[in-house]
């Protein structure tokens, strides 16, 4: 099963698994599922939508996928993003590994805490990301470098300062 998003910026608001008619006829189905914030996804059978024969069937399906995803434990190295005008096809983001994501910090030379109060975060977001346990935002490929710039940094916790507020 490939995660391929169905529509743009629609995020899902509940967990959804369901069946979804194909076009005119009664008897053909495709299934959408989603958690919440993600962008719901058809079940897949190798590049194309899977087609199902009931509609129970398709629901079915969509439930097993969704509760697959909410209990494997996603490597998340990519991400789809939609269909946009001028894009003939979704493109594929690669993350940064936990492992990665440490070598960037130590040569930013940042702690998790500063990593964690600039990103907007808790030091232990940025631990599990560092271990593997949560996906390591994709755009860690380019803050992580700016943030090396002294200049950079400050702006950052300027920036971070204006928008905090005490509990």
């Amino acid at each position: 099963m490939s995660l391929k998003p169905i529509c743009d910026l629609n995020v899902a608001k509940r967990y959804i698994a369901q069946a979804v008619p194909l076009g005119e006829d009664p008897c053909q189905f495709n299934a959408i599922w989603a958690a919440p914030g993600q962008v719901p996804n058809f079940v897949y059978e190798g590049d194309d939508p899977e087609v199902f024969s009931t509609a129970d069937d398709a629901e079915a399906k969509a439930r097993k996928v969704l509760f697959e995803a909410l209990n494997a434990r996603r490597p998340a190295r990519q991400a789809y993003v939609p269909n946009q005008p001028g894009l003939r096809r979704a493109v594929k983001f690669l993350k940064m590994t936990g492992e990665e994501f440490a070598v960037a910090q130590a040569a930013a030379d940042l702690t998790d805490a500063e990593i964690a109060f600039a990103w907007g975060t808790t030091p232990d977001r940025v631990v599990r990301w560092k271990s593997g346990a949560d996906a390591v935002p994709f755009a860690m490929h380019w803050v992580l470098p700016l943030l090396k710039d002294e200049k950079n940094y400050e702006f950052v916790l300027d920036v971070a300062e204006q928008k905090t507020v005490d509990k």
